[in-house]
């Protein structure tokens, strides 16, 4: 356990760190075609704006197209991160059809924030979408939520859990994801197999430790969830790939449909460019896209 404390950490501080160098990449990000980016405030939270960073194909249409979309949430135990971690990976997709985003949530690092504002944001963020589809130019029943680690924890918040919201906001528009695309998730916050939030959560973790059952994925299993896919290492000393194990069990009774991809020797955070290697990047990039055209949502290849 104590291994996985400090790997947290160091995960978490290397994305900090490497936060100002976007062009930090893996060599399948090198040479794309040209997207458009603009970046959008979701949502105002105590005068403080949180931003979602849209990409968008060069040749993309709003007024016409109706396109999927996918929306990374960044990891970092909740506490540190930031969202250019995945604007490679949005770029990527942007530059094959989609249009892909990347969401700023608030971190537990900052006074008086804990997961579930991180959980109320994310799902914000989702309603803002379906809300500004139209002009957007995004299919509403194509939306999916993709995250690693921590990211991977809220991106299945958005697909299980309901409730957790911010007050005040409209519910009647869904903050549902139409697919969750989890790599390496923190998808177990209760004991004594999953995450232990009073230990390795720090005071914002200790501070809800007794409510952790209301925001683990695994105990929110159902019936009628959305497609989901499960990307692990078996080398990952941080989220146990047994965790996923056992939630792909449980969502498999449960009736769900879900495809698992176990990368033999594979560590944490592998679909980040400056945690892992390129072979481990391309390789999530590659099943990512074959779980979209699967389903209909791209072609069939991953070409520009």
């Amino acid at each position: 356990m104590k291994t996985r404390r400090w790997a947290a950490w160091f995960v978490g501080m290397v994305v900090g760190l490497m936060t100002p160098f976007t062009g930090v990449s893996a060599g399948v990000f090198d040479q794309l075609p040209v997207v458009r980016k603009t970046v959008e405030t979701y949502k105002t939270v105590g005068g403080r704006p949180l931003t979602l960073d849209l990409y968008f194909p060069s040749n993309h249409n709003p007024k016409v197209d109706r396109r999927a979309a996918m929306v990374f949430i960044h990891g970092g135990g909740w506490g540190t991160g930031n969202p250019d971690m995945f604007a490679p990976h949005s770029r990527y997709f942007a530059s094959r059809g989609l249009v892909a985003m990347t969401v700023q949530y608030r971190l537990t690092k900052q006074p008086g924030v804990t997961v579930f504002h991180c959980i109320a944001d994310v799902r914000s963020c989702l309603r803002w979408i379906r809300s500004h589809a139209g002009e957007l130019g995004v299919a509403t029943n194509r939306i999916a939520a993709a995250g690693d680690s921590a990211g991977g924890h809220l991106a299945a918040c958005l697909g299980l859990i309901e409730g957790l919201d911010e007050s005040g906001e409209d519910t009647s528009v869904s903050a549902r994801p139409d697919a969750m695309i989890l790599y390496n998730p923190v998808i177990d916050t209760t004991l004594p197999d999953g995450w232990n939030m009073a230990r390795f959560g720090g005071k914002a973790g200790a501070a809800v430790a007794n409510r952790a059952r209301e925001f683990s994925p695994i105990d929110h299993v159902h019936a009628g969830a959305p497609p989901t896919l499960v990307i692990h290492g078996t080398a990952d000393t941080v989220t146990p790939i047994a965790w996923s194990e056992r939630f792909v069990k449980a969502m498999q009774d449960a009736g769900n449909p879900i495809e698992f991809t176990k990368l033999d020797g594979r560590k944490h955070a592998f679909v980040i460019p400056f945690c892992s290697d390129e072979a481990s990047v391309r390789e999530a990039l590659e099943r990512t896209w074959r779980f979209l055209a699967d389903r209909g949502w791209t072609s069939p290849s991953p070409q520009p």
